[in-house]
């Protein structure tokens, strides 16, 4: 896929050289725009104490992407994002927009569930998401399609497995999902916001019917996984349901979610059930607001040429217990610290107190994360 969307856009960026101005496209099809590049780099720092299971500490770079993006004629778009950091695609897809108000999306980017998975890392307030993020699909292979009308959005695609290289929770292949958002903001403008959304997905299990969930703290470099419920086997399908709220006026703003799934198993097995919510507030004692468009958070502009300070507090817990599988139980609680040098370069600071139970063990870790990132 990823090829293909490269060799297309370089393709038609070169007819449109040849045929000059006027030339190529019929008379009225949007023009053909030059590639963009853009990208991003994390630099993270972690420390930690009080743990039983080793948690990576030092330095390191977490995230380093680039991308390539443009439009190509008779009312198509195209984007391509690798990230070096992690050797693997992120999105790479084609988009038709001859519908509009519909967009029409075919290639691998992300389900459309969760305001805060949907909120790019560039501008989500914390270092990392919360907990619940384990119960999110993230990037699939699909076709959806999108409309964004005034106060409101409305997104549905089908899914498959996404390319190698990521975690998915079925590990059978033949996997598909159903997986839809819609959000309402009755209140949308400069300092004020109110924004309530609702999300569903609906997912076969695959041949090998199989279901599996891990997480560990909040806490990107680390491969320590406080929660696992094992490889779950005799599944047939499971189906994730998300609530989601959040609200701004003028420098503060809160937000939270709630996401359960539900796991239908075989030959008689119970049912299981797991189920994570976050909630935080944030405060930008600078006198700044968060930016939001879309069904989703955006950029924040610094109003003074010193930058804009942002503190912030999350709870966030996730519970994979259910019947006979004890995945165990996990609570986090974060405190954070943004400096907006520019709208494209933050210094981050988070504290974690971690209390975590997995089969009798508890872990109580104290993780500190620092992040210096700059996109363009």
């Amino acid at each position: 896929m990823p090829v293909v969307v490269l060799c297309i856009a370089l393709l038609c960026a070169g007819r449109a050289n040849a045929d000059g101005p006027g030339g190529g496209a019929p008379s009225g099809s949007p023009s053909l725009s030059l590639p963009q590049i853009h990208g991003r780099i994390y630099i993270d720092g972690q420390a930690y104490d009080h743990t039983r299971t080793t948690i990576a500490s030092g330095l390191s770079v977490n995230n380093a992407r680039l991308s390539l993006s443009g439009a190509l004629p008779r009312d198509w778009r195209y984007l391509l994002e690798y990230d070096f950091a992690h050797r693997r695609i992120k999105y790479s897809w084609m988009r038709y927009e001859g519908f509009a108000p519909v967009r029409i999306t075919v290639g691998q980017f992300k389900e459309p569930f969760s305001l805060e998975e949907l909120t790019s890392t560039r501008f989500i307030t914390f270092i990392e998401r919360g907990l619940p993020n384990a119960l999110a699909a993230g990037y699939r292979i699909g076709v959806g399609a999108e409309r964004r009308a005034g106060s409101w959005t409305a997104d549905l695609g089908i899914f498959s497995t996404p390319t190698s290289g990521y975690t998915v929770k079925t590990t059978g292949s033949g996997s598909w999902a159903v997986t839809g958002r819609f959000t309402w903001s009755p209140v949308s403008r400069k300092g004020a916001l109110l924004h309530v959304g609702v999300d569903g997905s609906y997912r076969l299990a695959g041949n090998e019917h199989t279901f599996h969930v891990q997480q560990g703290p909040e806490a990107g470099r680390t491969e320590a996984y406080y929660l696992d419920t094992g490889s779950l086997t005799g599944v047939d399908h499971f189906a994730t349901i998300g609530a989601e709220g959040a609200a701004t006026v003028g420098a503060w703003s809160v937000q939270a979610e709630y996401v359960q799934t539900n796991v239908a198993r075989r030959r008689g097995d119970p049912s299981l059930t797991f189920h994570g919510a976050y909630g935080f507030a944030s405060w930008f004692p600078t006198g700044e607001s968060r930016h939001y468009q879309g069904g989703r958070f955006s950029r924040v502009h610094p109003l003074r040429k010193a930058g804009a300070l942002q503190l912030a507090a999350r709870y966030s817990f996730l519970d994979l217990n259910s019947g006979p599988v004890a995945g165990g139980r996990e609570r986090d609680i974060t405190l954070g610290a943004n400096w907006y040098f520019s709208p494209y370069t933050r210094l981050m600071f988070n504290y974690i107190k971690v209390h975590a139970r997995l089969a009798g063990r508890m872990e109580t870790p104290n993780i500190f994360l620092a992040r210096l990132q700059s996109d363009f």
